[in-house]
């Protein structure tokens, strides 16, 4: 029944979805059996993705499905110098794929093929929160955020909403009063606004935070991303003056652990570690007690790496957060491997999306109170509206 399978066919949609582009990669066997994956990168890779994507996929060609080790090692060593960054996201999009289809093969969920599920229901939280609102204004279907006004008003939104925890970014308030995300991280600026740098912005986040925290139900934790947005000495001054505030956690991404390792001193718990895609790049955070929690994408780590890297935090005592600003093909591919893992904390995800996300699939997230709820459908649980996508094939 299974001799004799062959990869015959690769489909590669980019997707414009309100202010961003989503990548969608499908592999197929035959018209019956193939499998999807979310590849989308973030921050200005995506054409460079594609690319990858096209060239790995047309290697694969006539491959086994099933020999997923010969597939892996053959792309990897195929571009071992230029090891990492987008090439390795998109060969984890590729085995992402291969997954789906063994599943469907098998004809049962994902999870089922991992040992899970160890839960049907997982914790969600809102991520960008605030954030989304502020950048995009009334353009995609919900409320904008302007100024302290809004935002209060939206945290009732919240307070009523189930959700128990939010995940927010750096906000601060120009001198009209206008609330504004800075990201100088990913966004390069010469402006003294943008960079940071100083303790007067710093305290203006700081005073932003401090509304949020008063304006929003006690039981309703807050998580606050850094990302890799502040220099060390700022991020020091800002620790220092966090006062009683108490985080469900704090992200803090760098390439170098001992950056994260020297807050330590501070009694909060600090998160990493979301762009990195192997365990080998894991390590020595996890090794050197850096981080508390482990943030892991699975769309960029791939499935089976990320179970690796999670099942070798469960060694230190460590909880995994999954990191997950895209579809709702990401959220339940992250949602699969929680149900596969003991030491899941919670999983991100994008409340606040364009309603293109709507004509993109064809069934609808299962959640309520903060919660997603896992079916028995046989692969990612998610059916994608291809007639609607096939006009944004690469």
């Amino acid at each position: 029944m299974y001799k004799n399978l062959k990869i015959k066919n690769f489909n590669i949609y980019k997707i414009p979805v309100g202010w961003k582009n989503w990548v969608f990669l499908k592999i197929s066997i035959n018209e019956e059996i193939f499998g999807f994956s979310d590849c989308t990168d973030a921050n200005g890779s995506i054409d460079g993705l594609v690319a990858v994507l096209k060239q790995y996929c047309k290697v694969i060609i006539d491959m086994d499905p099933f020999e997923t080790e010969n597939i892996k090692q053959t792309l990897f060593r195929s571009s071992r110098q230029s090891s990492g960054g987008i090439n390795a996201k998109a060969l984890s999009g590729i085995l992402n794929c291969l997954i789906e289809i063994k599943s469907k093969i098998f004809k049962v969920p994902v999870y089922t093929l991992f040992g899970g599920p160890v839960r049907k229901s997982i914790n969600i939280y809102w991520s960008h929160c605030f954030t989304t609102r502020i950048r995009q204004g009334n353009s995609n279907g919900f409320k904008g955020i302007k100024n302290i006004k809004d935002l209060k008003e939206f945290c009732k939104t919240l307070n009523n909403s189930g959700y128990q925890s939010i995940k927010t970014n750096i906000i601060v308030k120009n001198d009209e009063g206008c609330l504004k995300v800075v990201s100088p991280g990913f966004k390069y600026s010469t402006l003294e606004e943008d960079s940071l740098n100083s303790k007067k912005i710093i305290d203006n986040f700081v005073e932003i935070l401090n509304i949020i925290k008063k304006s929003l139900n006690e039981d309703i934790d807050i998580i606050i991303d850094l990302n890799m947005h502040l220099p060390k000495n700022t991020l020091k001054y800002l620790f220092s003056i966090l006062g009683d505030f108490n985080f469900k956690w704090i992200e803090v991404d760098s390439d170098n652990w001992k950056v994260i390792k020297n807050l330590k001193i501070h009694r909060f718990i600090l998160a990493s570690c979301e762009k990195k895609v192997s365990l080998f790049e894991v390590m020595p955070f996890i090794t050197s007690g850096s981080i508390d929690i482990c943030i892991i994408d699975v769309r960029w780590a791939g499935f089976e790496e990320s179970l690796r890297i999670a099942n070798f935090c469960n060694m230190f005592n460590i909880k995994v957060g999954l990191h997950n600003s895209g579809s709702n093909l990401s959220t339940m591919m992250s949602t699969h491997l929680g149900a596969c893992i003991t030491n899941l904390n919670s999983i991100e995800y994008d409340v606040d999306e364009s309603s293109e996300r709507e004509k993109i699939f064809k069934n609808f997230l299962d959640i309520n109170n903060g919660k997603i709820v896992l079916s028995d459908t046989v692969g990612w649980g998610v059916e994608i509206n291809e007639e609607f996508i096939s006009k944004y094939e690469q």
